[in-house]
């Protein structure tokens, strides 16, 4: 009896060694573009890349799905994390909305403003758009000192952008207003102004006149 469950035991083990040496070599093989797959629409990951099995023709493929690069409309920059444009990084830090008194009293010409009976700068009443205050670090990570402008900056809800310029408002703390040394780090705003009831998703800028590629920065 005993003979006979050690026999059993044996095949058992066998076997189960068997499957697993059949098993292992599918699970251990390495996937890349352009290698055959079976099940269309299995995406797999693979040392941090990841493939997709797609059928090209009458044949099934892997194909390597790439991530959209950072700043891009699919893969807009996080809240405070930086983005290399050219010889900066840019990260934006704080959004501050409704800041019209503040633009006024820097000058009472701005856009939005006008006087009271005194004088005084004050927003106008009539003005039906919302300043909003973006503050954003530059570092230079070039060799020469720079200067860190956008050609155009604007806010984008709804599938548009309003744009604002590099026309900016009178203020203190202008970023464009900034001379950076290499290897330095300056922090400065730059203002957009939004209609009213619009709830604006997504900063975009545009860095120089003749290179019209867009970057996006997320608001929330």
């Amino acid at each position: 009896m005993k003979k006979l469950v050690s026999a059993i035991l044996v095949s058992i083990l066998t076997l189960g060694s068997m499957s697993f040496a059949l098993i292992e070599p599918a699970s251990a093989a390495k996937i890349k573009n352009g290698a055959s797959c079976k099940t269309v629409g299995k995406v797999v990951n693979q040392k941090g890349k990841k493939f997709k099995c797609t059928k090209t023709g009458k044949k099934k493929v892997w194909k390597e799905i790439k991530a959209a690069p950072l700043g891009s409309l699919q893969r807009p920059v996080p809240f405070g994390t930086s983005l290399r444009i050219g010889d900066f990084k840019y990260a934006l830090t704080s959004i501050q909305p409704g800041v019209n008194q503040e633009i006024c009293n820097f000058n009472m010409f701005n856009d939005g403003c006008t006087t009271n009976g005194n004088f005084d700068p004050i927003p106008d009443p009539a003005y039906d758009e919302t300043w909003y205050r973006f503050i954003f670090t530059a570092q230079n990570v070039g060799n020469q000192a720079l200067d860190p402008t956008f050609e155009d900056i604007g806010v984008s809800s709804l599938g548009t952008v309003e744009w604002e310029g590099i026309f900016q408002p009178v203020a203190p703390d202008r970023l464009k207003d900034l001379t950076v040394l290499p290897g330095s780090t300056a922090t400065g705003a730059w203002y957009v102004s939004v209609k009213n009831g619009s709830i604006p998703t997504l900063l975009v800028v545009q860095i120089g006149y003749w290179d019209k590629k867009l970057y996006f920065f997320k608001l929330s």
